[in-house]
């Protein structure tokens, strides 16, 4: 075989080498760009969790405000208790009514909960494909590092054959 078709030959592997290299980093970044939207989704759900959670804190604190006001209201009455029964019966009414929202309130917070534990657990799941992204990169890393020493020998071998100076 001539020089020039074993240079040929060996131009052609680093060029095949070279797309495979080119092919293996395009899916790398693909994933990379897939990871990084759905932490991106992640985030968002989230923030979103956040603000709901504040709201309902929120609400709850004016609720508990509702209820020491009426429990202030409940004292005031049993004071008067002669002549307000029926004031007290009404707020009654309206101290089991505030219960019921706080239950309810608390029911939500409780599914606020386990929104936030599953988006917990989606944020994990993510963690986890981003480092074997990662991982996949640095055993790219290793490949190219053995092709670009088999290129370097290579091209001692050419060299040699040409008879030119060794690298």
């Amino acid at each position: 075989m001539s020089d020039a078709a074993i240079l040929q030959t060996i131009l052609g592997s680093i060029e095949e080498v070279r797309a495979e290299m080119r092919s293996g980093l395009d899916q790398v970044r693909s994933g990379l760009d897939e990871v990084r939207a759905g932490l991106d989704e992640v985030r968002a759900g989230l923030d979103e969790v956040r603000v709901q959670l504040a709201q309902v804190m929120a609400e709850q604190q004016a609720i508990r405000a509702e209820l020491a006001q009426l429990r202030t209201e409940l004292n005031e009455v049993h004071s008067e208790q002669g002549l307000l029964r029926d004031e007290i019966a009404h707020v009654r009414a309206d101290l089991a009514k505030v219960l019921e929202r706080i239950e309810a309130l608390e029911l939500a917070v409780e599914g606020l909960k386990g929104d936030i534990t599953v988006n917990y657990g989606d944020q994990q799941r993510v963690e986890r494909i981003a480092r074997s992204a990662s991982e996949e990169v640095r055993a790219l890393s290793e490949v190219v590092s053995g092709i670009r020493r088999q290129i370097h020998k290579l091209q001692s071998d050419v060299d040699t054959l040409r008879g030119g100076p060794k690298h």
